[in-house]
């Protein structure tokens, strides 16, 4: 499980390389501030990272798969940095931190930390999106661990330190019909940490 994108990054790239996340990206942009530097967490094959240099954005794209750095670094010129979540040490560095589809592999028991990471890496005032699937469900599933979100979850994301700006639920990208997402957008609060 822990090498399922080493194994299957080819297969994962052309799943998702073509994905329209343009909407979202979008959302999240008019956010920041024009040209802000922003951590593509779980960067995937580097459609994101790809997406945000083009509109003009200093990107530094991280994943905990070594295959997804290189396929990223490929597509975009940019050195993908191999980093889990938990590694993550940044303090006060970006304006923005894109995490989408990817916190949805942390469990839930740890995704306090990893947010508490993730605020620490933010500037003051500095925005997180991340998406998870939407529902129930905590396990592995598809060779990989899952935790899904719903309505209810979200309040407990949001701990100290963050400020929710807002969350929807929007249909899946690349055609599954039975996939629903919550995309959910919080702000970092008070002054830098």
């Amino acid at each position: 499980m822990d090498n399922y994108y080493d194994i299957h990054a080819e297969e994962y790239a052309e799943k998702t390389l073509k994905a329209d996340m343009s909407a979202v990206q979008q959302d999240f942009l008019s956010l920041l501030p024009i040209g802000g530097f922003i951590l593509d967490c779980g960067c995937g094959a580097g459609r994101d990272t790809r997406d945000f240099l083009k509109a003009g954005y200093n990107v530094l794209p991280i994943d905990g798969s070594a295959e997804m750095c290189r396929l990223t670094t490929e597509l975009t010129r940019v050195d993908a940095r191999k980093m889990l979540f938990e590694e993550i040490e940044f303090i006060d560095l970006f304006d923005g931190i894109w995490a989408s589809a990817s916190l949805l592999h942390v469990p839930k028991e740890k995704l306090g930390d990893v947010l508490h990471r993730l605020n620490r890496a933010l500037k003051k005032n500095g925005v997180l999106f991340m998406s998870f699937k939407y529902g129930n469900f905590e396990g592995i599933r598809d060779d990989r661990y899952y935790t899904d979100i719903n309505d209810d979850d979200v309040e407990s994301l949001v701990g100290e330190g963050w400020k929710m700006i807002k969350y929807y639920i929007s249909g899946d990208k690349i055609g599954r019909d039975e996939v629903k997402w919550i995309n959910i957008f919080m702000k970092k609060k008070g002054t830098a940490t």
